[in-house]
């Protein structure tokens, strides 16, 4: 409203003087704007109108006055309701931006709170999905598990424990194993297992057993602690599996087990009773076809005879070997071998076969004569043997030739290659592979032939690798076969020079001996007695070992030949008393040939044990009887044999050698310094040690004299009278050592 409006309507109001009343309530009424522009003055006018005041008497002297205050009050009241509208636009912009953000910030707050349940449902979905496949892993699982509180009872279980007790979770939770009607020996493992899991807070495995319907069942359970997230301890997870049928199995394993070892031994016993039964009789069959050659050399039959118990024993043995590699019992016995001499008797065990034949046999051996192989002899000669007698049987012109290279790989050891050539019927290249394999043979119409059993090559290839090396074989039809096996071996100089220098006839001619042959079986010790006497020996025969030891200690032999398995007195027990009656009286040591039916690898450490030197397997040829008696024999002229041997030492460093015995002599005269005082006191425990001492001595020297004098003394005990014997040979034999130390130390 302008302010010429207002003071016309304040000079109407002092010319038309209307009625106080009726001014008072026009001017507390609501004023319009277009009611009051289109009025007209005076009191007659639109204005009056308005006001109401056209119809009013005139007023009286006061009236003007009044009036004016009530238009000054009107034009207040119409300021201040000016001033109202002029604010209201912008109170009204701060109220709609006010009320603005409150929506917003509802509708944020609304859309944080949907949010966050959206993540909640989310979460609770994926603690679903956690609970439903733990739920299932857990009833999914075959083996029984179950979760106990601090007190042993049960808070939750799978399905596989409800089925294993017949009940539901819900019977049984809250109760302990005992109460949930458990085997006792069950619920017993379970409540003490459990009070160790809880105290020591480790896990715990175990077996038990109960029992289900009579039955036994083994149980392999274990028992975890678990914690809280906070770590603390609320309880034990468990579980078992039922290993029932494992422990069934095993027994039956067990079982199989223990019958094949046992149907393993009687096939051993039976096979060794066999070779006894069979070697017995043929012991005397091949000594008697071999003297009655000898007799009749032109006889056919004797010769076809001879052949035919030759087979027989190569069977037998072939097959006794093959039973002793099969079951692993085969042992080697490595020792210091002149193979130069091994080769040449291997291959000479072959000449009188070979001149039946027409066959060459041929030595290429290029072997230094200076050195000995640790090797087992025996194996090798039979792997030998196999090979050359497969070379003679199918050759039947030409040439046998046995060669041995040796390539050195080390200080002290070589690469031995052997190779046995013929010129026989040869193999084919397709079955030459298999001809390895037990009993088998690369032609049956060649095996019906020649006979055989097949078992040769392969029982060749098993020693073969049993001593550390390989085998093959090359051939071709008609034009020959040659194999050839390979193996590294360890080797030591040859100990004597003076034997090696000496002549052959030397070492091989032998002086007539004076043998007593101990046997039960009547025929055999004839066949023996005869074969010696074919050599040119004189043997005294006996039947019993009680009879033989009194014979050995009342007479001089020089040479014991004796069967091992004989009633009363065995052989062993003839051995070892013959070995304590030569320490007890200090007579010269004799060899004692033990004989025995058994081929089998313990028999020859049985024999080793009692004191024999070496074994023979029956039945016993003539050659094999003379190259026995020739190892060892006394010889003309005799050749020294040396004290000690300081071989391995000297390959060392030659240049030690006067030390090493200038060291020896003293500890030889301070050895025989204390041999006194132990042996006068007659102390056992001082005995020992000095025995002890001397035998570790004699190892480091390789004195076989002294070892023996040792062992002597140590089986001497406290038998005084026999202390004092053995004191004598021991301290002779020292003071031999110590006499062949000095003189060959150098001056």
């Amino acid at each position: 409203m302008t302010f010429s409006l207002r003071l016309l309507l304040l000079l109407a109001l002092l010319a038309g003087g209307g009625v106080h009343a009726r001014a008072e309530a026009a001017l507390h009424c609501p004023l319009r704007l277009a009611d009051l522009l289109p009025c007209e003055s005076g009191p007659g006018g639109r204005i009056g109108n308005c006001l109401g005041l056209a119809d009013t008497a005139s007023p009286g002297p006061d009236y003007g006055l009044t009036l004016l205050d009530d238009g000054l009050s009107l034009l207040e009241t119409l300021e201040r309701s000016d001033i109202d509208w002029r604010d209201l636009p912008q109170t009204f912009w701060h109220l709609l931006v006010l009320v603005a953000v409150v929506v917003i910030l509802s509708l944020l707050w609304n859309w944080r709170l949907q949010r966050q349940i959206h993540q909640r449902r989310a979460a609770q979905g994926q603690l679903s999905d956690q609970l439903a496949f733990q739920f299932s892993l857990l009833n999914g699982q075959p083996t029984p598990l179950y979760v106990r509180d601090l007190q042993g009872r049960l808070s939750s279980c799978n399905r596989a424990y409800e089925q294993f007790f017949a009940s539901s979770l819900d019977e049984m939770r809250g109760t302990t194993p005992r109460q949930q009607g458990m085997c006792l020996a069950l619920a017993d493992a379970l409540e003490s297992r459990l009070q160790e899991v809880l105290e020591s807070r480790q896990s715990r495995f175990f077996d038990s057993c109960t029992e289900e319907n009579g039955r036994p069942r083994h149980l392999y359970q274990w028992q975890v602690p678990f914690y809280s997230a906070r770590g603390k301890l609320l309880g034990v997870l468990g579980g078992w599996i039922d290993i029932s049928d494992r422990k069934e199995l095993e027994t039956r394993l067990r079982d199989a087990q223990r019958q094949a070892l046992d149907a393993s031994a009687a096939k051993s016993r039976f096979l060794a009773t066999m070779s006894h039964e069979l070697r017995t009789p043929l012991n005397a069959l091949v000594g008697l076809l071999e003297l009655e050659s000898r007799a009749r050399p032109g006889s056919e039959n004797l010769r076809i005879a001879r052949q035919s118990a030759d087979a027989m024993i190569d069977l037998v043995g072939d097959i006794l070997d093959l039973d002793r590699i099969e079951s692993g019992r085969m042992q080697l016995a490595p020792r210091p071998v002149d193979l130069a001499a091994l080769l040449r008797e291997s291959l000479e065990l072959f000449a009188a076969r070979a001149r039946e034949k027409g066959l060459a046999l041929q030595l290429d051996c290029a072997l230094p004569a200076h050195r000995l192989y640790r090797v087992d002899p025996l194996r090798l000669r039979q792997v030998l043997h196999n090979l050359l007698a497969n070379a003679v049987k199918f050759s039947g012109h030409g040439t046998v030739s046995l060669a041995g290279r040796l390539r050195d790989t080390g200080p002290t050891s070589s690469l031995l290659t052997l190779s046995v050539n013929d010129d026989g019927i040869g193999i084919p290249r397709g079955v030459q592979a298999r001809v390895f394999e037990p009993y088998h043979q690369a032609d049956a119409e060649v095996a019906q032939l020649h006979g055989g059993s097949g078992l040769g090559l392969h029982i060749c290839r098993e020693l073969v690798h049993l001593m550390g090396g390989r085998i093959s074989l090359e051939s071709e039809p008609g034009r020959g076969c040659s194999v050839t096996l390979e193996m590294t071996l360890d080797w030591r100089p040859a100990p004597s020079a003076a034997y090696r220098n000496a002549p052959a006839s030397a070492r091989t001619d032998t002086q007539p001996l004076r043998v007593l042959v101990v046997d039960d079986l009547s025929i055999n010790a004839l066949v023996l007695e005869q074969q010696l006497a074919s050599l040119g020996h004189r043997a005294r025969v006996l039947t019993d070992g009680a009879c033989a030891l009194a014979a050995w200690a009342e007479d001089e032999f020089d040479l014991l030949i004796t069967d091992c398995n004989m009633p009363g007195m065995d052989g062993y027990a003839l051995a070892r008393a013959v070995r304590r009656l030569e320490g007890e009286s200090g007579r010269a040591r004799r060899r004692i040939i033990g004989y025995s039916a058994s081929a089998l690898a313990d028999e020859a450490e049985r024999c080793r044990e009692a004191g024999m030197d070496e074994l023979l397997v029956k039945p016993v040829t003539l050659e094999r009887l003379a190259a026995a008696l020739a190892r060892r024999s006394p010889v003309a002229p005799p050749v020294p044999a040396m004290a000690f041997d300081l071989g391995h030492l000297e390959r060392l460093d030659p240049s030690l050698v006067g030390r090493l015995l200038a060291e020896l002599e003293r500890n030889l005269e301070d050895e025989l310094q204390r041999l006194a005082t132990p042996l006068a006191s007659n102390r056992p425990d001082l005995i020992a040690q000095c025995a002890h001492r001397l035998s570790g001595l004699a190892c480091t020297i390789d004195a076989p004299g002294l070892m023996r004098a040792c062992d002597a003394l140590r089986q001497a005990g406290i038998d005084a009278p026999r202390l004092e014997r053995c004191q004598a040979v021991l301290v002779a034999e020292l003071q031999r050592i110590l006499h062949e130390a000095r003189s060959r130390r150098p001056t």
